[in-house]
């Protein structure tokens, strides 16, 4: 399978890719962050490597095409410059502009579950419209959470699938039983730290390790799980902590 990447970060797709066993060709791959793509490039080696997605003017034709593009804009967490006030805010028309060029017979795309909220309302119309102008694709939307697929991570997400008219329609996943546990797909030689919600107490974190954010941030504590039992997190970093 020709496989192509847009907004690659550092290759959450075609590691899913490979996790099932998909044999793929990897065409090209776009990340405006230069740390983001030395390590797509260490670990996924893409044939073409753009950095700017504005600045593409041609790309091969491609069976998938993927892209997570950029979810700060819709956000909920994104207090200071939402929506339209933000730098990223229209990159799913260069997304729409390099799905034109590629023309894959199937598509997935990415982003928050805040793009269909209502403040997003009329650019998530305006994605929809555009999509609907694909003559040649079908195209379908759902919100699915990544702990309802045996993630142990909980990400509420939109994801937009498409296909040509001629090629088989792509199906949702269907929902299982989550086996992994949280502590399966952590290094625990690592410090852990269950971070504090309140910023004032942020001199008590380490300064490395693990932090993980259970994602009850209305007290003044996070919620405090044993790590052997806790099935899942919302968010993990590994450097400087930050208050999700």
């Amino acid at each position: 399978m020709l496989y192509g990447d847009l907004f690659s970060g550092i290759g959450c797709f075609p590691q899913a890719l490979k996790v099932l066993g998909v044999d793929f060709e990897y065409k090209f791959a776009c990340d405006i962050n230069y740390n983001a793509l030395v390590n797509l490039k260490h670990n996924h080696n893409p044939e073409i490597v753009y950095s700017d997605v504005r600045n593409i003017t041609e790309l091969p034709y491609v069976d998938l095409l993927t892209a997570g593009f950029p979810c700060q804009p819709f956000s909920i967490l994104n207090l200071v410059n939402p929506g339209i006030n933000h730098k990223s805010h229209d990159l799913f028309s260069e997304l729409y502009r390099c799905l034109l060029m590629s023309k894959p017979k199937y598509f997935i795309f990415e982003n928050v579950a805040g793009l269909t909220y209502k403040n997003n309302a009329e650019y998530f119309q305006y994605i929809k419209t555009r999509l609907d102008d694909l003559q040649e694709y079908n195209w379908k939307y759902r919100l699915m959470n990544s702990k309802d697929y045996g993630s142990a991570q909980s990400r509420n997400r939109i994801w937009f699938f498409g296909w040509k008219k001629t090629e088989p329609e792509l199906k949702y996943p269907d929902k299982c039983e989550q086996k992994i546990l949280l502590k399966d797909v952590l290094d625990l030689t690592l410090p852990i730290t269950i971070p504090f919600a309140n910023p004032k107490k942020s001199h008590l974190f380490k300064s490395e390790g693990l932090f993980i954010d259970n994602g009850n941030i209305t007290g003044n504590f996070m919620r405090i799980y044993d790590i052997e039992i806790q099935k899942f997190s919302y968010c993990i970093g590994t450097k400087t902590p930050r208050i999700y």
